[in-house]
């Protein structure tokens, strides 16, 4: 499942690992990088506490878990990948859990949770806070830091983190398209209208 565009970018990778080393803190901070997409789970409990801003709170906790199940339990066993240390049959830097490369969950989950925060903010959030749009431009620079450090430490390849990118999107779509439907009917239901 390896094509040449894949291999080429995990060599440029390899060639600074060679170069360079990712012995010590190097190693270290990319592996915190790449454990940023905690972040997007620690910040739905942090929202789903306050009453204001709840429904984004379950949206990313929700997109969070979904992403998981699908990357992790179902299309990580169905695309049997190996990992770019791997394929060059070097030693992993960094901390590693042994599993199929294809797709990257960590891309995943940190693109369902900077999609969650831009969808709530674009289609239900009614206030358009700005710090829910600083949040969103945050999350977006976590993901990407998230993608580059899993292909630099050559556990993904680039096609990997890309359509663990997609996957994330669209699972932060649909259930931010849950949501709306939801908190709509809640509303006509119940005669009121939800402060999001």
């Amino acid at each position: 499942m390896e094509n040449q565009f894949d291999i080429s970018i995990s060599e440029f990778f390899k060639d600074l690992i060679e170069k360079f080393g990712y012995n010590g803190k190097y190693a270290e901070l990319l592996t915190v990088v790449s454990g940023f997409f905690l972040f997007f789970i620690v910040l739905g409990i942090f929202f789903s506490l306050k009453k204001e801003q709840r429904v984004l709170g379950l949206v990313l906790i929700v997109s969070g878990i979904l992403t998981f199940i699908i990357n992790d339990l179902i299309l990580k066993k169905c695309f049997i990948r190996e990992r770019p240390f791997q394929y060059f049959g070097i030693e992993p830097p960094g901390f590693y859990i042994y599993s199929n490369s294809f797709p990257s969950g960590h891309s995943a989950i940190s693109s369902a949770g900077a999609f969650s925060i831009l969808f709530y903010f674009l289609f239900l959030n009614k206030r358009k806070s700005k710090s829910l749009m600083i949040y969103s431009i945050i999350s977006f620079v976590i993901c990407l830091a998230v993608m580059v450090s899993r292909m630099a430490l050559l556990h993904h390849y680039f096609t990997d983190c890309i359509v663990g990118f997609l996957e994330g999107s669209l699972i932060a779509l649909l259930v931010n398209y849950l949501a709306l439907i939801i908190v709509k009917q809640i509303e006509k239901k119940k005669n009121i209208v939800i402060e999001l």
